[in-house]
């Protein structure tokens, strides 16, 4: 009777703790992750640029100097606060679609 009691114990606690990974630590960190992948500066081919620079020999000074330069002939120069947080907003949505959470 003792360890039936210690079994379903543990299989009451295992279930409530899927349950809060489910619904509350895994959303946390989807949403943490869209957050910071929808309002960052550099790409992800950004840095394999950078990567590749460096695996070439330049310093990684240069390399985000010349990459910052880049950036800034390629950003269009009319575009308002508000439109680029209207566009990470929809990279926000977008990532958290795509990883299987609603608004």
């Amino acid at each position: 009777m003792k360890k039936q009691n210690y079994i379903i114990i543990a299989l009451i606690l295992l279930i409530l703790g899927g349950i809060f990974y489910w619904y509350e630590l895994r959303p946390s960190m989807i949403r943490k992750n869209c957050s910071v992948s929808s309002s960052a500066f550099y790409t992800e081919q950004d840095k394999r640029w950078l990567q590749n620079r460096k695996d070439e020999g330049m310093s990684k000074e240069e390399a985000f100097k010349i990459l910052d330069g880049i950036k800034e002939e390629l950003e269009p120069k009319n575009q308002s606060k508000a439109e680029i947080e209207e566009e990470q907003l929809s990279r926000y949505k977008k990532c958290l679609s795509d990883e299987g959470l609603k608004e």
